[in-house]
């Protein structure tokens, strides 16, 4: 999905964190648009906008943030009617920060009228220091997961993954800086099959 260049999308984009549960891209013309944001305290903001292609598609997304201290939360609903049929999905997710560690926290769930209901987690636990990061996490996504008014990149997956990364700045010669990056991960389907495995790794 290519960049969203058109104003109305634009504006105020920041305060509706809807995640993959929305693309604004997939609404080809707006014959009517409407839209609410902004900062309810220091730590709370929200957003709301309603579209519609008259005789195709209307798309309503509500979503609230808070932040206070390291942590970070945020919630989103998408109601999507599209051709008679009806496409609901939410999100929640949390991140926080302990010193150099970034724990973090996302679900969300679809229930669509054709292709009944899915959900989708992960979780993961990231230490960053300088230029030392490295991370393990977990990813589920059930098959009948599907954001109509967004898009599920992989569904039908229940894994892990895993990756380190180094870079050494500011070394003698002619050389300035050498980074080192090792992924690793490991799916299956829902039913046990196997799915994919990938082991990845760079020098730069």
């Amino acid at each position: 999905i290519g960049n969203e260049t058109r104003p109305f999308f634009q504006e105020g984009s920041g305060f509706l964190r809807s995640g993959s549960l929305f693309r604004s891209q997939r609404i080809r013309q707006i014959d009517l648009g409407a839209k609410v944001y902004g900062r309810l305290s220091p730590t709370d903001t929200i957003g709301a906008q309603v579209v519609s292609d008259f005789g195709e598609r209307t798309v309503a997304v509500a979503g609230f943030e808070r932040s206070f201290g390291d942590n970070e939360f945020d919630a989103s609903v998408v109601a999507n009617m599209e051709n008679g049929r009806q496409n609901l999905a939410g999100r929640m997710s949390w991140e926080n920060r302990w010193g150099n560690w970034y724990p973090n926290f996302e679900v969300s769930f679809t229930d669509d009228e054709a292709r009944g209901s899915g959900w989708a987690a992960s979780a993961g636990y990231n230490y960053n220091k300088r230029q030392l990061n490295y991370g393990v996490g977990i990813e589920v996504v059930t098959p009948d997961y599907f954001p109509r008014a967004g898009f599920a990149p992989q569904t039908d997956q229940k894994g892990m993954f895993l990756y380190a990364g180094n870079n050494w700045e500011n070394l003698r010669g002619s050389v300035e800086r050498v980074g080192v990056n090792v992924s690793a991960s490991r799916f299956d389907r829902f039913d046990g099959g196997f799915y994919r495995d990938n082991l990845e790794a760079s020098v730069w």
